[in-house]
């Protein structure tokens, strides 16, 4: 129950927050043999965390029925044979692998049509591609939609004429009454404010594109959707501890509803950089009020050449423990970089 209330995505509080709690907890008794398994396959021993459920078994499940078919989880969990059980784990693994790989190249091909057509210019990203795979277009226009911080609809062929597409929004925008609006193009569609499925027939993707950009643009009478962090707490430099970030944990289990706190560091000085992963990362050695603390930025390696060392800048993000060759020290991981200016 724990895993499937992590798997939908829904509110971690109340009865949602007591089953996950529980839930969690229970990994190292655990009695379901397919559960037993698929911990074996991502090596989680011990008492669990929602991120070891949600970015380690949680993709795995959803791999099956974006790619094969969904019932093999049911047998999995349903079985009292480990091995049977460990077999499909490892299939599910291996799926989960080959999804990724869909995923990456779906992804780098409608970054490339979106970026030469200059699609991001739209209210609304429709980015239309033959050949997708259709049960992996919803991750996809997540990533787009993350990006250009725009609702993005991401589409494919399904049959002869017929289109399939996933959409993904953003605080500010309606994808359900957005769809409702272009109903006339559709042959049919569902979701909600955040997320829908669509299909349409191919002739009517560009004239669908014109019709929600021109809701929108409507909706939005010249403004442009703007991405807000909202900041929890604005440190005080003798927080930066090991011991404050451990007592944080009270707060877990984080997720929706419950998302983990957002802090800023506000004029931290930058006194040294570094670019990670060839450039894909960056990590910053900040000095806050006569406090070191090491942040790095994931998927922020773009801020390499707007940030310069000596510099101060204003830093958004969660704190958590790096530990490293037995001894642990604070760590922010970046959400966003609001303000850079010289010392």
């Amino acid at each position: 129950t724990a895993i499937g209330t992590i798997a939908d995505i829904v509110p971690l509080n109340d009865e949602n927050r007591a089953i996950v709690i529980m839930g969690l907890k229970m990994v190292p008794c655990n009695s379901n043999i397919g559960v037993q398994a698929i911990l074996d396959i991502v090596d989680i021993e011990g008492e669990a965390k929602v991120s070891d459920f949600a970015f380690g078994i949680v993709p795995r499940i959803n791999a099956s029925g974006r790619l094969a078919d969904a019932s093999i989880c049911v047998d999995m969990f349903s079985s009292f044979d480990y091995q049977k059980c460990f077999g499909i784990a490892k299939h599910l693994d291996t799926l989960n692998t080959e999804r990724q790989n869909i995923e990456k190249y779906i992804s780098d091909a409608a970054f490339d049509i979106i970026e030469t057509h200059k699609l991001y210019k739209d209210n609304v990203i429709v980015v239309y591609g033959e050949g997708w795979n259709s049960g992996v277009i919803g991750i996809v226009a997540s990533k787009v939609s993350e990006k250009y911080y725009k609702p993005c609809i991401v589409i494919t062929d399904d049959s002869d004429n017929i289109a399939k597409g996933s959409g993904r929004s953003v605080a500010d925008f309606d994808l359900y009454e957005a769809l409702s609006h272009c109903s006339d193009l559709l042959v049919k569609f569902g979701g909600h404010f955040l997320a829908a499925g669509l299909s349409l027939e191919t002739s009517n993707i560009d004239e669908f594109r014109k019709s929600i950009n021109e809701y929108a643009a409507n909706l939005l009478n010249g403004k442009t959707f703007v991405h807000k962090i909202n900041i929890d707490y604005v440190l005080k430099e003798s927080f930066l501890n090991v011991d404050t970030i451990n007592s944080l944990q009270v707060l877990e289990p984080y997720g929706v509803g419950n998302p983990k706190p957002v802090f800023a560091l506000l004029e931290a000085k930058v006194i040294r950089k570094q670019l990670l992963s060839e450039g894909k990362h960056i990590k910053l050695y900040l000095e806050y009020n006569g406090t070191n603390i090491e942040a790095i930025g994931f998927s922020m390696g773009d801020y390499n050449s707007l940030i310069t060392e000596g510099c101060l800048i204003d830093v958004a993000g969660s704190l958590e423990i790096n530990s490293f060759r037995g001894i642990d020290n604070p760590q922010m991981i970046i959400k966003d970089i609001k303000r850079i200016k010289q010392a």
